[in-house]
């Protein structure tokens, strides 16, 4: 798989506002944040970062962290206030589009 499946994946766990979560990596009802996404789709466990799909999850963030607004990484933007289901999206359209062979 490419860094762009993995981000493709990835949004797909997120793809609804309900799955989506805004704070710390895995809401009460296994929603997630857009980390835990990029993680989850490359077979991390949960809060941790210790094998080969590391490279993969870091490669998944530089790509994202490229695409949001301002500069910020994507774990911040992610939790900021005025942050949306639509703009964490967004984010992810950008990378996947830029990915692009």
């Amino acid at each position: 798989m490419t860094i762009r499946d993995d981000l493709i994946a990835a949004k797909a766990l997120i793809d609804t506002p309900e799955k989506w979560w805004k704070g710390p990596a895995i809401g009460p009802a296994g929603e997630m944040c857009a980390v835990r996404a990029c993680e989850k789709a490359v077979g991390l466990p949960p809060m941790g970062m210790h094998d080969d799909p590391y490279g993969r999850a870091y490669e998944m963030f530089i790509a994202l962290n490229g695409k949001t607004p301002r500069g910020f990484v994507v774990s911040t933007y992610n939790d900021m206030p005025d942050t949306a289901h639509a703009d964490i999206m967004a984010v992810f359209d950008r990378a996947i589009k830029a990915l692009e062979p």
